[in-house]
């Protein structure tokens, strides 16, 4: 009963709903539950001591908010809106432009706005926040009794969150590998990474590039690094780069020229025997290289790497690509 009072207050003071906010109370007590009997190390949180949470819980981090908000927007994906532009919104919704949004779904045309008692509501509309996600539209009677669609439960959200969250709907346009970002070895994949084009929702808003992996994606867009086969120059540059193999870090320091040539649009003779070695071997990664060293010629590329080494430095680049080769098939 104590508990159901100080509840009580607290919504009164704080303009929540008390229905609602028992709701909610319930619902975390059942992910509690089940977090406890079906997530492996649910067992060292609040759950497994009281099957619920306690009630003397810390607000959340920072950190922890981020989460939660992220949880949040990945369940209402369909209900996404931003900042409007005047460009956005349709003849005759000018009066309002500072603090409007407008909706990711293209059959939603009116502009949309902040409920003046969310926690998000500003006058000032330079501090409303850019990107929101709401739970539902009201529409209300203003002043000239007109009617405006107000957003409801609202939730601040980084563009950025929306690729990752919406990955393989049908909100998530994919294009082709962009230009910039540069491409770039991630070693926990094993794989040369490029930046794609993506959209969002139905009026196809550019939001931040997904990473995905350059061999998924065509290599015949003339113009942009996804030309002249592009998977295997990147990777070429990579591994004299030493980002392949930490054991050739100091291999850069060696070489007549930087590998940064590799990825240039008119290459030298001696990138297209690298790139052609890699291209025809099928050699496009850490794994595929070793595998080709250890399988079928321990020499591979050696040869390609002596237009590439200073003269004085020769000695040292044939010892350090010895001791790579080495440790490489010995794993």
């Amino acid at each position: 009963a104590a508990e159901a009072a100080a509840c009580r207050k607290f919504c009164e003071e704080n303009g929540l709903t008390v229905v609602a906010m028992q709701r909610i109370h319930k619902m975390r007590q059942h992910l509690a539950r089940l977090a406890k009997t079906r997530l492996d190390d649910a067992g060292k949180g609040v759950a497994s001591k009281t099957g619920g949470i306690l009630s003397s819980m810390p607000p959340p981090t920072k950190a922890q908010e981020k989460l939660l908000m992220q949880a949040i927007c990945s369940g209402l994906l369909d209900n996404v809106a931003r900042r409007a532009t005047p460009e956005m919104l349709p003849d005759g919704s000018m009066r309002f432009t500072r603090a409007a949004y407008v909706s990711c779904s293209k059959s939603l045309k009116e502009p949309l706005y902040v409920d003046s008692t969310s926690a998000l509501f500003s006058k000032e509309s330079r501090r409303l926040p850019e990107w929101v996600c709401y739970d539902s539209l009201v529409r209300r009677p203003t002043k000239d009794g007109t009617k405006i669609a107000v957003m409801k439960s609202l939730t601040p959200l980084e563009p950025s969150w929306l690729a990752v969250a919406a990955a393989g709907s049908r909100l998530l346009t994919l294009g082709a590998p962009l230009d910039a970002p540069l491409p770039v070895y991630r070693g926990e994949k094993d794989a040369v990474m490029c930046f794609i084009e993506t959209k969002y929702g139905s009026r196809g808003w550019l939001i931040p590039p997904l990473q995905r992996e350059m061999r998924d994606f065509s290599s015949n867009k003339r113009g942009s690094v996804t030309e002249y086969g592009d998977l295997y120059r990147w990777f070429a540059r990579f591994l004299l780069e030493g980002k392949v193999f930490p054991e050739l870090a100091d291999l850069k320091s060696m070489l007549n020229d930087d590998p940064g040539i590799i990825t240039r649009k008119k290459p030298v003779s001696k990138v297209a025997l690298l790139v052609s070695s890699l291209s025809g071997a099928g050699v496009h990664s850490a794994g595929t290289l070793r595998m080709h060293w250890k399988e079928k010629d321990k020499k591979f590329l050696f040869k390609c790497m002596k237009s590439w080494t200073k003269k004085d430095r020769a000695a040292e680049v044939k010892r350090l690509w010895q001791d790579t080769v080495k440790s490489c098939i010995s794993q």
